[in-house]
This record gives structure tokens, sequence and C-alpha cells, in this order.
């Protein structure tokens, strides 16, 4: 990642800022707590570059380079880089005033006279296998199970009945969850969930869409709802559980935004017969 980062931050900070690449900057050397210095037209930027941009890694991350901030030059911008930086990430940083770019293409950088926000680049660094995190498959259980009704207050032993798994595990789980500042405690020692929206965030971050199996097609259909009609019709009577998700899903509920795309979660894959049923192509 250190060499990864030593050709692609100039470049990148330089695209983000216009500037001519590589002539547009000046590399200064290490200083502590920086990777490398980049000085140019637009300032001098004191460059922090970590591994990970999870909530778990950026908390004391952005402490710390809050820190050694203070003992720069005012006029220094310091950018923390990080291979990918997740929607709930991000808002961490605004929120502690932190400018940040990461590898796959994405910024948010703010100082005087600059404005820098580009989002909507995947992540070009995906993990692979399943690392430990508070949000894979069995873990997000917990997650899943608090969402479903955020405003009332759960012990871990109700958790954990609920979930179907053990409370030692349990306790793990929700201990980095409070360490996240993703969940918090009521004076009676239960769990609640402070910000829905941000819990929620966090968990769509570390969510891997390309894992899943996934099944291209096109069904003719003249408007969403006829779309939802004709997959429900097809899916229902083979007893496979399913759910629509993305826009959809969210129609279903709420009747507010229209759609084209119809995204359907099965549990196994659902047979040619039932694709064909739904005219499925």
């Amino acid at each position: 990642m250190d060499r990864i980062a030593q050709q692609e931050v100039p470049r990148l900070l330089g695209m983000h800022l216009g500037l001519p690449v590589p002539t547009g900057w000046k590399i200064g050397r290490h200083e502590q707590g920086f990777e490398m210095v980049l000085v140019g037209p637009h300032g001098r930027f004191p460059v922090a570059v970590k591994s990970a941009g999870s909530c778990s890694h950026l908390r004391s991350v952005i402490a710390r380079l809050k820190e050694q901030h203070r003992r720069h030059s005012p006029g220094d911008i310091p950018l923390l880089v990080v291979p990918y930086m997740g929607e709930q990430g991000g808002a961490m940083c605004r929120e502690a005033g932190v400018s940040w770019m990461d590898l796959s293409g994405n910024a948010d950088i703010r100082a005087e006279g600059i404005v820098v926000k580009v989002r909507g680049h995947p992540n070009a660094f995906p993990s692979r296998g399943r690392p430990s995190s508070v949000f894979a498959p069995k873990s997000a259980r917990v997650t899943r199970y608090l969402l479903e009704d955020p405003k009332t207050p759960h012990t871990q032993r109700e958790i954990a009945r609920a979930v179907g798994l053990g409370e030692g595990y349990v306790s793990r789980i929700i201990r980095r969850l409070v360490q996240d500042l993703l969940l918090s405690r009521d004076t009676a020692g239960r769990i609640v969930v402070p910000d829905p929206d941000r819990l929620l965030d966090a968990w769509s971050d570390e969510e891997d869409f390309q894992r899943h199996r996934i099944q291209p097609g096109f069904i003719a259909a003249k408007t969403g709802q006829e779309l939802i009609d004709r997959l429900h019709h097809a899916l229902a009577p083979s007893e496979n559980p399913y759910a629509f998700s993305g826009l959809a899903g969210a129609w279903l509920l709420t009747r507010f935004a229209t759609f084209r795309l119809a995204t359907v979660f099965v549990l196994s894959p659902p047979s040619p017969s039932v694709l064909a049923s739904a005219g499925f192509l």
C-alpha cells in the first residue's frame, strides 16, 4: 500500500486540484506522523496514509491527526489518505474538520480557497475473504435486530436470545459498536441506537454487494409496480423466501420513489421455470 500511495497520492491530489502531473508538486521529506509532504501552488499538504478507512480505525487516527496538525504551520492542510473511504468514515472526518482523499478516487478537501468533493468511485481495494467485522454476515444479526426497532432499548441478553447467538459473542459485538459510537447505553445499562441512520450507513460501508451471486435480466413491464407484481407472482408459489431491495423495496414501504429497476434477494437461485413464468430474459 505504501508504494501505491507514493505513486497515486501526488497524481490524484493533483487531478483533484487541477495541477499538472507530476510537475505540479514538490515532494518534501517525511515528517513525524506523516508519510509525505506535498508542496504546490495551493499550499503545503502533510499526508498521513492509513491502511483502512473503517470507523474503528478512523476514530483514533483523526484524533492523532488533529493533534499533529497543532504542531505544524497554521497554513498547512493535513490530508488523510486511505484505500477507500465509506460514507460513515467521511462523515466522521467532516465532523472533525479533517480533509481526506482515498486511493479509489474519492475526496473531501476543504481549506481556505479550496473546496473539493468527489464521490461515486467504487472501492478499488476490496478485502478478500471475511475479515473480522461487526458487520460480517453472522455478526450483523445484532445490527439488523436493533435497526428493526431502533427506539426500543434492549439488554444484551435479550439481543442474544433474539438473534440466536451466544451472550459472550454478542457482548463483544456490542462493545465494538459502542466504541465506534454507533451504539450507547442508557442509565439502566440497556443498549440504545442513538443515530439509526449512522448505524445503517456504517453497515452499508462494509457491505460488498459483489459477494452475492448476481443474475441480471430483463422483464417487459410498463411500470415499476407491474415489474414487482410479475416477480411476486412468479416467486411466491415457489416457497423460496425473497425480498425486494433498493428502490423497489423502498417504494413498497413508502410509495414515494419511482423506479424502473427492481432488485430481489432470494434465499436460493430460482429455477428456470420460475424465471420463465416471470418473463425473465
